[in-house]
């Protein structure tokens, strides 16, 4: 047994108070001591039941594209590392210090989405369910599956592929914010981080441990990789020249090939870095990674490092590679006006294995347009 391991098991007795705990928690809102408020437009929880990254925010994406289509969407989430207080309502003008990381990075993407951030969810929702222009049509509330004093009309629960819920604990021991059995509260599951050839008897395998209900269905996802986009972009006749080393810049998008042409620093602050450096060093295995803790706040030491580690690759026309989420925090800050024209981030996409996509699409949209306010099954009925 590892040091590691040895720690985990002397922490399993203060995962057992934590257990107790959820456990009476869970209790009270089932017995309705304490109240699940409900609304009368669709709310969608995209949530985990482990801390760290599961995916939440490309699922989060993936519903905003989805929806946006042919609804007005909401976005509530709490905006988590912000230095804001209170409700706020984001533009896209909005930073990550008003509104949080994920938040700037959905409204940067999708502008024309209402982004409300708010750690108090039922306030948040009271809110939005209010707002006449616009009149939201559906909310999507990000990582909001232990927030029970809101009842969501559908809710998705995200697994990671690579950390299965059932051979984990409880915090602190393991991983786990709530008992493998509360899976029982969600309607959808959703595996991301998934291979892309995952064989069909795995995925029984997987799908067995759930022990499904009969309303429950489950999904299975993996991350692509888009070409990577540079943080700065401008025609070649406005490329901006760095006036430190002398270099004029233009940022075209960089596939898999191109980069590997290019020395590559790999700058990340995120949960779980692994799989984006196993990207990158697919494509450069001499490719150097600075990595800090998720939601990291850089400051001038950090930036002189970079500097440092950077600065040698300059001339042989290197390049650093971020995630979407630190990109936004980098952009907001002017201590790295320098580096942004060397900036390339990667974005990914939640991609459905096989055709899963379709039934999962159809349970959305048919969930919204049921449930939505004034919908054409309501007008049907008064018209009778």
């Amino acid at each position: 047994m590892n040091s590691a391991s040895s720690f985990r098991q002397f922490l399993l007795p203060l995962s057992w108070l934590y257990g107790l705990g959820m456990w009476v928690r869970n209790a009270l809102f089932n017995m309705e001591l304490r109240t699940s408020q409900s609304y009368d437009i669709p709310v969608i929880s995209v949530g985990n039941l482990t801390v760290g990254g599961t995916g939440k925010t490309p699922m989060t994406e993936y519903l905003v594209n989805l929806l946006g289509a042919h609804h007005k969407v909401a976005v509530l989430s709490r905006g988590y590392k912000r230095l804001s207080k209170g409700q706020q309502l984001g533009t896209p003008q909005s930073g990550p210090n008003e509104i949080g990381d994920e938040p700037a990075q959905i409204l940067r993407k999708f502008p024309s989405t209402i982004m409300m951030v708010d750690a108090d969810r039922r306030r948040g929702l009271d809110s939005l369910s209010l707002m006449k222009e616009p009149e939201i049509e559906a909310v999507v509330m990000d990582d909001a599956y232990q927030h029970r004093s809101v009842l969501p009309g559908l809710s998705i629960l995200l697994i990671d592929f690579n950390r299965p819920i059932h051979k984990d604990h409880l915090l602190p021991a393991g991983n786990l914010r709530e008992p493998v059995s509360q899976t029982k509260r969600a309607d959808m599951f959703v595996f991301t981080k998934c291979p892309p050839d995952l064989p069909p008897i795995e995925r029984r395998l997987m799908v067995k441990e759930l022990n499904l209900q009969s309303h429950q269905s489950v999904y299975f996802t993996t991350m692509a990789y888009e070409a990577f986009q540079p943080l700065l972009k401008q025609p070649q006749e406005q490329a901006p020249t760095d006036k430190e080393f002398g270099i004029t810049m233009n940022n075209p998008s960089l596939k898999d090939q191109a980069l590997s042409e290019h020395p590559v620093l790999i700058l990340a602050g995120i949960a779980y870095p692994q799989p984006f450096i196993e990207k990158i060093r697919a494509i450069r295995p001499d490719a150097q990674a600075l990595l800090f803790p998720d939601h990291h706040r850089f400051n001038d030491k950090d930036l002189a490092r970079i500097k440092t580690t950077f600065e040698p690759l300059i001339a042989q026309g290197g390049v650093i590679v971020t995630t979407e989420k630190d990109s936004v925090r980098l952009l907001a800050d002017k201590r790295f006006e320098f580096l942004w024209p060397y900036l390339y981030t990667a974005p990914i996409n939640l991609r459905f294995l096989d055709e899963e996509s379709d039934p999962f699409n159809k349970k959305i949209l048919d969930y919204v347009r049921i449930n939505k306010r004034h919908s054409d099954l309501d007008q049907a009925t008064h018209a009778q």
